[in-house]
């Protein structure tokens, strides 16, 4: 889940032609992150925002490039939102293992009636979640959770008011194992296939796993960060793994359809990667993205809502997708970079500000402490919000 904001920051130059024509509206009112013109981190203001597009003209007035720019007028701030009421709180980056890699909300919203293969188009922007949550099925010495391991996890993050848990994969039975554990009840499940390139047959285990019964299944994702794990190698070896998502998607679709599954079926990557390669959106039904304003390094744990909220704008503009669900947002209770330093309070304010500022639908990362993972970067271990669980 860690990124690079320079790839983000990348400006794109103007053409040296005629004038510009600029068209300039109000977008929002509210407690964000004002960027000054050197490219300072980020400081928490009050303002209003406006978005100017300057269009470029040739000198037979034909467009020929376009630019957005922002600007802010100081307002009254907002009403301060209070901590949210979690047992504990740690989450964790993307996983380092071969294993794949958070919050009380309102009432969770009713599973629907009818088997979502009925659901058709209307079904593939994904339903609309209070709050989700991560889960991975692994104890400290990274062996299986069992039935019941699995059962007692969630039964308690579903009492803490989560309607919405994401699995990374599906091996240890966890699509089967999670069903078990939340079916009838008013929660969703967003389910994982690891490996892009083994999608058919990941497709098909869960499929087995839950004799296809997709009533609560809100999602299923293939690949979780795969273009972002490659941001530092060749642009060959990042549009190979472009590639193997897109193909995944496919395959994904042709078992899970004949299967009788007809809900959203998306790739999740980190902002940055998705902003360099919009067609793992475009090629989703919905946009999913990680965004995590800890590893930027100059926000702040109150920041973090404005510093997702900025990114959904940029991704939307991006990709042309209107619908965008953060897939793993968060901050840890350890460690630090930067001036963002992690805490139990600052995970509170962090994800306070998440859930006051973010305009998407949020997962947070994770429902527990994750010491099965090797740890590099000194918060590995340390983002769930309900801390340790059982301690195993």
């Amino acid at each position: 889940m860690r990124f690079d904001l320079s790839v983000v920051l990348l400006g794109i130059a103007g053409l040296a032609t005629a004038f510009p024509l600029s068209n300039v509206q109000d977008i929002t009112s509210r407690n964000i992150l004002a960027q000054s013109a050197d490219t300072q981190p980020l400081v928490q203001r009050d303002v209003q925002v406006f978005e100017e597009i300057d269009v470029y003209v040739d000198s037979n007035g034909t467009p020929v490039s376009s630019s957005t720019r922002y600007s802010t007028s100081t307002i009254s701030p907002p009403t301060p939102t209070s901590k949210p009421q979690l047992e504990k709180s740690p989450t964790a980056p993307a996983p380092t293992s071969a294993k794949p890699t958070s919050a009380p909300a309102a009432a969770p919203v009713p599973v629907p009636a009818t088997n979502n293969a009925a659901l058709g188009a209307a079904a593939l922007t994904g339903s609309p979640f209070t709050l989700g949550v991560t889960y991975t099925q692994y104890h400290a010495d990274g062996s299986c959770r069992s039935a019941a391991d699995v059962k007692s996890d969630i039964t308690h993050l579903v009492s803490q008011g989560y309607d919405l848990i994401r699995l990374y994969g599906s091996d240890c039975n966890g699509p089967q194992n999670l069903f078990a554990a939340i079916k009838g009840k008013k929660v969703w499940m967003f389910l994982g296939i690891y490996d892009p390139t083994q999608a058919s047959a990941e497709a098909q285990s869960i499929a087995t796993q839950l004799d296809n019964d997709w009533s609560q299944v809100h999602t299923i994702s293939v690949g979780n960060e795969v273009v972002n794990a490659a941001l530092g190698k060749s642009v060959g070896a990042q549009q190979q793994l472009v590639g193997n998502i897109v193909s995944g998607i496919s395959a994904a679709k042709g078992i899970l359809r004949q299967q009788g599954y007809k809900g959203p079926i998306v790739n999740v990557d980190t902002m940055v990667a998705v902003q360099k390669y919009p067609q793992l959106c475009t090629e989703s039904d919905y946009c999913a993205m990680n965004c995590h304003a800890f590893f930027d390094g100059g926000r702040t744990a109150s920041e973090a809502g404005a510093f997702v909220d900025m990114f959904v704008g940029m991704i939307k503009q991006a990709t042309g997708k209107d619908r965008i669900v953060i897939t793993e947002t968060g901050w840890p209770t350890c460690g630090a970079n930067g001036v963002a330093v992690g805490s139990d309070s600052q995970q509170a304010l962090a994800v306070a500000s998440l859930k006051a500022v973010t305009s998407a639908d949020i997962i947070l990362f994770s429902g527990y402490n994750e010491p099965w993972k090797t740890d590099t970067t000194g918060t590995e271990h340390c983002w769930g919000q309900a801390g340790n669980g059982n301690g195993s």
